[in-house]
């Protein structure tokens, strides 16, 4: 009886992640902000920026690489950047975002909690990849999910987030990892 709870529970799972995937797949933007403006009342969405008016930061819906598409949300590939040529994309008022504020993108629930998250929760959660809110930040890859933060660490080591896991560690600074950038304006 439990395996089949079990078994039922996974297959209702995986019919509502189809039915946000083909949402996405259709273009279906309009569909897609509905849910979210209903059901992540957190971001305001605005085309490609996503405010987030408890920490009062902008968040650039795509990450560095990408575009954004209306119909079709962040379109092109996730561009692979070592720290120094990350730190160059700072400018108009865009910037990396330090390891907290980037840390603030880590959805509680895909992490399995509801609560507001420390780093030592974080690393220490079960999580479910990946652990970021898809509808506002669509366009995530499966594999490049490290993203750099503009928060220094010892020698030469920069403080990231991992998006597959929900943990955040230090990394080498050539390491090419991936980019959301921030703005403190609305």
């Amino acid at each position: 009886m439990k395996k089949s709870i079990a078994t039922f529970q996974f297959l209702v799972g995986v019919a509502i992640s189809l039915n946000l995937s083909s949402a996405f797949a259709a273009g279906n933007d309009s569909t897609i902000s509905q849910a979210t403006q209903k059901d992540h009342s957190r971001y305001e969405l605005r085309g490609d920026t996503a405010y987030d008016a408890t920490t009062k930061l902008t968040w650039a819906r795509c990450s560095v690489g990408q575009q954004w598409q209306a119909d079709k949300g962040c379109i092109g590939e996730i561009q692979r950047i070592q720290f120094p040529a990350a730190l160059n994309l700072q400018k108009e008022g865009w910037r990396l975002p330090t390891k907290d504020e980037l840390a603030t993108l880590l959805d509680d629930e895909s992490l399995g909690k509801h609560k507001k998250l420390t780093i030592e929760d974080l690393n220490q959660t079960k999580r479910h990849k990946p652990t970021i809110d898809v509808v506002a930040f669509p366009g995530m890859s499966d594999i490049l999910l490290s993203y750099w933060s503009s928060t220094r660490a010892e020698d030469d080591m920069v403080w990231t987030v991992y998006f597959g896991d929900g943990s955040v560690g230090q990394s080498h600074l050539s390491a090419p990892y991936a980019v959301r950038l921030v703005r403190t304006d609305k």
